[in-house]
């Protein structure tokens, strides 16, 4: 997770240097979106999309796509008892 969010802070530094335009959620993600909470804006944003239509094409694939979504609700559920916890 925090390479990836490394990964993803890096990118939009360099898309800034190059004068490419950034999507606004890649600056300071790693404050913007901490712990799990990248974890579950990850998947909301980008992999369910992407086996929601996957299993338009392969609906066997519709038991991945169910635990792919309790992974996701588990990641919300996680940061919100974190943030009881602070």
């Amino acid at each position: 997770m925090n390479r990836c969010l490394h990964e993803f802070s890096s990118q939009a530094l360099k898309e800034v240097e190059l004068g490419i335009m950034t999507s606004s959620y890649l600056h300071n993600i790693n404050k913007n979106y901490p712990d799990y909470l990248s974890q579950y804006q990850f998947i909301h944003d980008f992999v369910e999309p992407l086996w929601k239509a996957f299993t338009m094409i392969l609906p066997d694939l519709n038991v991945a796509l169910k635990q792919l979504v309790s992974n996701k609700l588990s990641y919300r559920e996680l940061h919100e008892n974190k943030m009881f916890e602070e």
